[in-house]
């Protein structure tokens, strides 16, 4: 259950870090 967290967290932040570099 963690893992899935920390999964999703992570691309989360990704798909966030990814959109600011488009802007």
């Amino acid at each position: 259950m963690v893992e899935l967290g920390l999964l999703l967290l992570c691309i989360w932040f990704s798909s966030l870090l990814g959109m600011q570099a488009r802007i």
